[in-house]
């Protein structure tokens, strides 16, 4: 089912990118095969990769802290706008051994719904609830590094992000 998503993903992505494609064809511009980002609709650069190509680019345990992100659209304009505060919510589980954690970020912009999630293996021994949701705040964290590096440009100064874990033994000092 996973790989089934980022099959979907990835041609949504390519067929957002012939889309993006036949539209510059109408703007003259000359770009160097250097530049790595282009401007979207909404006047921002954007990269010219999609994140989950980003993504594979990484060493392979971040790789799979990152393997399932979804990111909606609404996400690059709400953490564009000034007074931006997000949320991102996580758990984990271990269950026969096997651990695995799941996020979602949102923000108290409109819409109010999920902006990012995602989910993943935790990996380990011995497996535990508390090893389980910490890759999953590691996960959200490394996710808002990574993509801040992915856009090319920081996040504006006035985001708030706040991270919960429903697992006191899980802290960030």
């Amino acid at each position: 089912m996973n790989q089934e998503l980022r099959a979907n993903l990835r041609k949504q992505d390519e067929e957002s990118s012939k889309e993006d494609a036949s539209k510059d064809d109408d703007h003259e511009s000359q770009q160097d095969d250097e530049e790595s980002t282009t401007a979207n609709q909404h006047g921002h650069d954007k990269p010219a990769i999609p994140f989950w190509a980003y993504i594979e680019t990484l060493p392979a345990w971040e790789r799979d802290l990152l393997l399932s992100v979804v990111i909606f659209p609404e996400w690059d304009n709400i953490i564009n706008q000034e007074g931006t505060k997000i949320l991102g919510v996580g758990d984990g589980g271990n269950k026969d051994n096997y651990g695995s954690f799941g996020w979602a970020i949102a923000s108290n912009m409109e819409p109010k719904t999920n902006l990012v999630q995602n989910s993943g293996l935790a990996r380990g021994q011995p497996m535990s609830s508390h090893r389980a949701e910490a890759y999953g705040r590691i996960s959200i964290l490394l996710f808002l590094v990574r993509h801040e590096e992915y856009r090319g440009k920081p996040y504006s100064t006035s985001l708030q992000a706040i991270t919960y874990c429903d697992n006191s033994g899980v802290e960030i000092l």
